[in-house]
């Protein structure tokens, strides 16, 4: 392993002006910096970043916020990849709280306001599935100078403070709804998109779902399309009598595009109404989802990846507080098919050696 009494052999220079170099201190003639560069690089040398946080001595706490996860598997997912990764980076200095707040109830997530600016952390880990309430937690951001990550719905940015979105590209994963269902359809059957969510209007990641399950349907001929929104996500039975009101007014529908993870409770209820002929595309591989698949045989998963959202997004701030990286564009991740045949796989993906493999790379 390259030591940095190396670099300065290889570039001619001494031992202070590539520690220098490496840690940006100081003024060094550019070519000077140019000849370390170099020899860093023929050298394959990486800084110890253990040692460069003890020599440091400081600490780096990031507030995490997250929706509350007790009756959602996904955000569960999420927690566990966020925790793998904090876990991953204790010995280096990052460290971190998750804040949890309630995103079915309007004002809930500025609640943590408080809790998040007040002088406890130096970053921001967000899922901002409230697009108005996280917009206003990243202004407040933007104007103290707290650099913040967004993970599984993106919001625009182009502030200082942004560190860009980690997650699933949702106008993609829409169009891909809409093939799937597309391609077991004929002439005249008719598609529909159901939202199972109270409030869609500010959750930007179901509205571009939406638009690009349009989009593709538009550009392959299809007129006869139905967009539902389901008022009661919790109680069985009033989502049958919704499903089944439907389905008398829309005998020709042949699929249904559902933008959550609760593409389960949809397979419950045309099961009990003897309409497991309808084909359906919905989220994620949380446990309901997977016993649906064992019963229901038309039914295609997307995988938003949420663990590796949650890893990847704390790996970011990683970056830019002991690598200093600066990290600003967005990283989609993957958008996995997942049938019958394949879920075993996914799952295995999914579990906690998998995700230490990933975080291989921040050693």
């Amino acid at each position: 392993m390259a030591r940095i009494k190396d670099i300065a052999a290889r570039a001619g220079v001494s031992v202070g002006t590539v520690d220098r170099v490496i840690h940006s201190r100081g003024s060094v003639a550019k070519e000077v910096e140019k000849k370390v560069k170099e020899a860093i690089e023929e050298l394959g040398y990486k800084p110890n970043l253990a040692a460069r946080s003890l020599a440091k001595r400081t600490d780096h706490r990031i507030a995490v916020v997250l929706p509350q996860h007790t009756k959602d598997e996904f955000w569960g997912n999420q927690t566990q990849g966020i925790l793998r990764a904090l876990d991953s980076c204790k010995n280096f200095g990052l460290r971190g709280d998750i804040l949890s707040f309630n995103d079915q109830k309007k004002g809930e997530l500025l609640k943590l306001t408080d809790s998040i600016f007040d002088g406890s952390y130096e970053a921001l880990l967000i899922a901002p599935t409230v697009t108005g309430e996280a917009t206003e937690l990243m202004d407040r951001c933007e104007s103290s100078g707290m650099p913040y990550v967004q993970i599984n719905s993106f919001i625009e940015r182009d502030g200082d403070s942004s560190l860009g979105y980690v997650g699933q590209d949702s106008y993609r994963s829409g169009q891909l709804g809409a093939k799937l269902l597309d391609f077991g359809i004929s002439k005249g059957d008719q598609l529909g998109l159901l939202h199972m969510e109270y409030d869609v209007e500010n959750s930007n990641h179901l509205v571009d779902k939406e638009a690009g399950f349009r989009n593709y349907l538009q550009h392959h001929g299809h007129h006869y399309t139905i967009y539902k929104r389901l008022s009661d996500i919790d109680d069985l039975k009033k989502i049958r009598y919704q499903i089944n009101e439907l389905l008398e007014e829309q005998p020709k529908l042949k699929g249904l595009f559902i933008t959550t993870s609760r593409v389960h409770l949809i397979c419950e209820t045309l099961r009990m109404l003897n309409r497991d002929d309808i084909a359906l595309v919905g989220f994620d591989i949380v446990k309901e989802n997977i016993r649906a698949l064992h019963n229901y045989k038309k039914l295609f998963l997307i995988n938003q990846n949420p663990s590796l959202q949650g890893f990847y997004g704390v790996m970011r701030l990683f970056d830019h507080f002991l690598k200093n990286k600066s990290v600003t564009e967005t990283m989609h991740l993957p958008l996995d098919i997942v049938t019958l045949e394949n879920v075993s796989n996914h799952q295995y993906m999914q579990d906690r050696d998998n995700i230490a493999l990933d975080k291989n790379e921040y050693d």
